[in-house]
């Protein structure tokens, strides 16, 4: 269908006599990634050849550690944000979903609900650190809406949109 089409995507990356590659294939609701390389090697080296370019083992700067860490992230996630949808459907929540941080290395499970119709509550469970949240939106007004948020830092705004 339209809306969820076959995928058989493959990225390859050759340094020297090594071949490392990455095949995404299924469909765009159920993808499914497989990392591969020729000669084989592990998993971690595999991903290291196609991100980097070496071998894990001659990773040197924090840069190349924290491009890993993402892309690892990244892959282990896949299809993650589309099941906890489904599961948040099935159990009556108005949303639940897989969000990563802006520097992409902390994941959480986001559990929301609206309470009333001005007043939305949200807790995120930490997937990799033990960092939990919880969030609150309360519409004031049709202009005005305050945001809590509690978790490592504790912080409330105050927002006023303007709407064309």
């Amino acid at each position: 269908p339209l809306d969820n089409p076959g995928l058989d995507i493959r990225a390859v990356r050759t340094v020297g006599d090594i071949q490392a590659g990455i095949q995404l294939r299924g469909t765009l609701r159920h993808p499914r990634t497989e990392l591969y390389s020729l000669p084989a090697m592990s998993q971690s080296d595999a991903l290291a050849y196609l991100v980097l370019g070496h071998p894990l083992e001659r990773t040197t700067s924090s840069e190349e550690g924290q491009l890993m860490a993402q892309a690892a992230l990244a892959l282990s996630l896949q299809g993650g944000d589309y099941l906890a949808r489904s599961l948040g459907d099935r159990f009556g929540f108005e949303e639940m979903r897989i969000e990563t941080s802006d520097t992409g290395e902390q994941a959480s499970l986001v559990i929301g609900r609206y309470l009333s119709p001005r007043l939305y509550i949200s807790y995120g469970v930490g997937l990799i650190e033990a960092v939990n949240t919880i969030n609150m939106r309360y519409q004031l007004s049709r202009r005005w809406q305050l945001k809590a948020e509690s978790g490592i830092d504790q912080k409330a705004d105050l927002l006023y949109s303007i709407e064309h």
